[in-house]
């Protein structure tokens, strides 16, 4: 029989190994512990008396009283004058004036009625631990001169012996990085249209985590058509450093029924240093390639090759604390700085310029009633100004036909996408510059919901929203926000909309579902807009 253990001992913590463990006691009989000596400062019993083999001692007449009442109960140790103030917080009886008794408090601490602690310091000279050495003679060998064989050793430290110098001292071994798998997922499939198609994804780091390698794959059909990310992180400083490449091949067929496919691959660096727990400065730094290729016969059109060096630079805020379906209370901004620059002089040269700015704002009234807030713009120049569109909610469920302008090599890579804006349709408004204003007041719709049919699902903390969005998106100096000309003052390049919304947390993911109706604060829009999407609020 063994027992491993791990205990704090002179200043860190050790692993002990008890080899050979022996019955103790006589006959059996185990001799009584301290605390039912009473040597840790336990009530008296329920009848007023100490344990029968507590020594009884003489407590000094004019002990002070403990402000709740209670009795104040104190000893005279053996080897010095000392007086240990406790008090009892026992609910039963306790000594009267004709049979105050003492016990022995020793190293222990307790409670009064305002929540302070009264602690009586152990002799600083005992090592809890020396007990366990008390019966291996001293000598120079072993951790403090414990041991006097390194079987001796073995008793109570298991990596003793081998690994421990003369001196009784550790030797010393240098890290060395050592990697093994955190994260091992995918699968596989067949089908008989596409193919053969996978997906995995691998994270390996070693003990403390100074390395970190990710490996993310997704096969269809062939190898020429397989997406790949690898990317390495260095986390030893405080300056996080990364590199990664990446590939992947997709089709789209656009707004006018033509098929095309990108190859997209290159090369990225990134970097992150925190100035506290809750602000950092991030920049990244990539080289892409884009190739584009129709592939209908009487398509006229011809591929594009686009190589763009791509750079950006943020500096993100972030103390929120989240709630079941979404951020409950804090705050969370982010401002970014953005380039593109084309370092080939290639013919399809993708250039410009952009800044944007995110604040976020999320006021806790009580348990799940909250008030969040939020603010976002930005502005882009240059030679093919990036471009945001404006519409609809995050991870909307359902198709939406949108204009042949979005499938532009410009756009599908470089812009942006600002959610939500609802009562508008996906990519509906658009522009080189752009706000965002969105408003919700969030509270408990339903605390439990349980359906037998058509599936057995229990679902609890439902959530509701009430909600107002504003948002505009132009090109230069093009922007009139509203009008009063004659008598319907109402708003022209600025939209709005209100409604409410539920949403539901199933584990896996938060389910949304969001009624909005178009406003210019002039008339309202007859029939809402429905939306089911999936992932937290913003």
């Amino acid at each position: 029989m063994q027992i491993a253990f791990s205990s704090f001992h002179k200043g860190g913590y050790d692993v002990f190994l008890m080899k050979d463990i022996q019955p103790a006691g006589n006959n059996g009989v185990l001799e009584p512990t301290g605390y039912a000596k009473g040597e840790y400062g336990q009530p008296l019993t329920p009848e007023g008396e100490l344990p029968e083999y507590v020594e009884e001692t003489e407590i000094d007449d004019g002990i002070p009283d403990v402000d709740d009442g209670r009795s104040a109960l104190a000893t005279h140790t053996k080897d010095s004058d000392s007086l240990d103030i406790v008090s009892d917080t026992t609910a039963v009886s306790t000594p009267t004036d004709d049979t105050e008794q003492a016990i022995d408090t020793g190293p222990d601490s307790t409670r009064i009625e305002d929540g302070e602690f009264v602690f009586v310091s152990p002799d600083e000279s005992t090592d809890p631990l020396d007990s366990l050495f008390e019966d291996v003679s001293d000598s120079t060998y072993g951790i403090g001169g414990s041991f006097r064989t390194p079987e001796q050793a073995a008793v109570f430290d298991s990596i003793a012996g081998s690994n421990t110098l003369p001196n009784g001292e550790y030797i010393v071994h240098d890290y060395k990085a050592r990697f093994t798998p955190d994260v091992i997922s995918g699968g596989f499939s067949y089908d008989t249209f596409f193919g053969l198609q996978g997906q995995s994804a691998f994270l390996f780091s070693d003990y403390l985590g100074d390395h970190q390698i990710y490996l993310l794959t997704d096969l269809v059909n062939s190898f020429d058509q397989a997406n790949l990310q690898v990317f390495y992180f260095y986390n030893r400083m405080r300056t996080n450093l990364g590199v990664g490449i990446f590939h992947t091949k997709n089709y789209y067929l656009d707004s006018d029924d033509y098929l095309f496919s990108d190859r997209f691959y290159g090369i990225q660096f990134y970097a992150s240093h925190p100035y506290s727990k809750y602000f950092r400065a991030e920049a990244s730094l990539s080289q892409t390639f884009i190739d584009r290729k129709y592939h209908d016969d009487d398509d006229f059109r011809e591929g594009r090759s686009s190589k763009v060096t791509y750079g950006t630079f943020s500096l993100v805020q972030d103390n929120i604390i989240w709630g079941v379906t979404g951020p409950l209370d804090g705050r969370r901004s982010r401002f970014d700085l953005s380039g593109a620059y084309d370092l080939f002089n290639s013919d399809n040269s993708i250039s410009f310029y952009a800044t944007e700015f995110d604040y976020r704002r999320y006021w806790h009234i009580k348990g799940l009633f909250s008030i969040a807030y939020r603010l976002s713009a930005g502005a882009s120049c240059g030679d093919n100004p990036k471009r945001y569109f404006l519409g609809g909610t995050t991870n909307f469920i359902g198709n939406t036909v949108v204009d042949a302008e979005v499938y532009d090599v410009e756009n599908l890579y470089y812009a942006d996408v600002i959610t939500p804006m609802r009562g508008f349709e996906y990519y509906e408004l658009s522009g080189t510059r752009f706000f965002v204003s969105n408003f919700e007041f969030r509270y408990p719709f339903i605390d439990y919901l349980k359906m037998n049919f058509p599936l057995p699902l229990t679902i609890g903390y439902i959530t509701g929203a009430i909600f107002s969005d504003f948002g505009a998106a132009w090109e230069g100096n093009d922007f009139k926000g509203a009008t009063s000309e004659g008598d319907d003052p109402r708003l022209l390049d600025i939209k709005s909309s209100f409604g409410f919304g539920i949403r539901a947390n199933l584990g896996i993911f938060v389910l949304r579902y969001d009624l909005a109706w178009r406003t210019d604060y002039n008339t309202v829009a007859h029939k809402p807009k429905y939306y089911f999407s999936l992932g937290a609020d913003f």
